[in-house]
């Protein structure tokens, strides 16, 4: 996974420029349904028992389920391994990382609140672009 730590400069090749560049000025708020690729979900998972040995993926796998209706999920190798050691120093208290509904791509220790992502649209890259909060984005099945 790529994390930004600072300034990001990013190139955008002449031929797949716009032919006229326009720059807004304004800033303005537009309601948009936001869908993003990676979505935050929080998981508290009950400590494995002798009474209760289940894998640690599978419990996540069930409180994910449970808490998020998200149903046959994979999760990427790198992810597998560090999960057991991931979830024992975040006592069993987590934040997956979904791709897609489909895999966990990371896990983030505790309750990641301030998840954020950036849009650029394809095909000419114009500078429609935002840089936006997904705060409950993905709600809690009941």
């Amino acid at each position: 996974m790529t994390r930004v730590y600072g300034d990001v400069l990013v190139f955008i090749p002449e031929e797949s420029r716009g032919v006229q560049q326009v720059i807004r000025k304004e800033a303005r708020e537009i309601a948009v349904d936001l869908n993003p690729a990676i979505k935050a979900c929080y998981a508290e998972l009950p400590p494995p028992t002798l009474h209760e040995p289940t894998a640690d993926f599978e419990r996540l796998l069930r409180v994910l389920d449970q808490s998020f209706g998200l149903r046959n999920l994979t999760i990427d190798l790198q992810t597998l391994r560090l999960l057991p050691q991931q979830l024992r120093e975040a006592d069993w208290k987590v934040t997956a990382m979904v791709w897609m509904d489909r895999e966990i791509v990371d896990l983030q220790p505790g309750k990641v609140e301030d998840c954020y992502g950036a849009a650029v649209a394809p095909p000419r890259w114009q500078s429609i672009s935002a840089i936006c909060e997904p705060a409950g984005l993905f709600p809690r099945v009941p």
